[in-house]
């Protein structure tokens, strides 16, 4: 690896993008509280999501949301401006499942609508606003946009480390962090985190990495 080396950070991204939205809105002095549908007034004539969803339910992931947009479905869309909020309007068309804050539960789709948020604040695209709002503030552009749209959910290729940190044991102060640039070492890695740990805990770290990107 060098220091150009380009690592995908996936849903690390959802930091970027929650942390970027809300010091947005705490600029603008508008409360964590406030309707999504009310700062997208644009998705109001498809919206069939609940009406009342809230800022903070949809980044805290207990919007209710059917969550009925996946890969499958933005695959579909194309790169170019509008894409994201295209994804947005499929978001809320698909209305909710359940009730805004009766349950957790973890879906890109909150975070599509989030970095929505973010670009109508903003008044911009998505990545420009988290250029201006994070990335360039605290001289970490080297976190860059790729060939593709950076999206909110999950991004498609940065410059910043993507770590896994199941190898945390705070009784034995022992944390382990692996940093890797090809998907195809995941295996390799997992076992190395398991050997480390193993002695420890006897976890097999390995088995449940293995679980988790399946």
């Amino acid at each position: 690896m060098s220091p150009d080396s380009c690592f995908r950070i996936a849903s690390l991204t959802k930091v970027f993008t929650c942390t970027a939205l809300v010091k947005t809105m705490r600029d603008n002095s508008i409360p964590l509280g406030t309707a999504v549908i009310e700062l997208l007034p644009d998705l109001a004539p498809g919206w069939r999501a609940e009406v009342r969803l809230a800022i903070e339910q949809m980044l805290g992931q207990v919007s209710g949301l059917r969550e009925s947009v996946g890969s499958t479905a933005l695959a579909a869309l194309d790169d170019g401006p509008r894409a994201l909020q295209e994804a947005a309007e499929f978001v809320v068309g698909t209305g909710n499942e359940h009730e805004p804050g009766a349950r957790w539960s973890s879906y890109n789709g909150n975070y599509l609508l989030a970095g929505a948020v973010l670009a109508a604040l903003s008044g911009t695209s998505y990545e420009r606003a988290l250029e201006k709002t994070l990335l360039g503030p605290r001289n970490a552009l080297r976190s860059r946009m790729g060939a593709r749209p950076f999206r909110p959910d999950v991004s498609q290729r940065t410059a910043a480390g993507l770590s896994r940190s199941d190898g945390v044991v705070p009784d034995e102060d022992y944390v382990s962090v692996v940093v890797t640039n090809q998907q195809h070492t995941l295996r390799a890695t997992a076992t190395f985190l398991s050997d480390m740990q193993h002695p420890l805990t006897n976890d097999d770290l390995a088995t449940a990495i293995d679980r988790f990107a399946a």
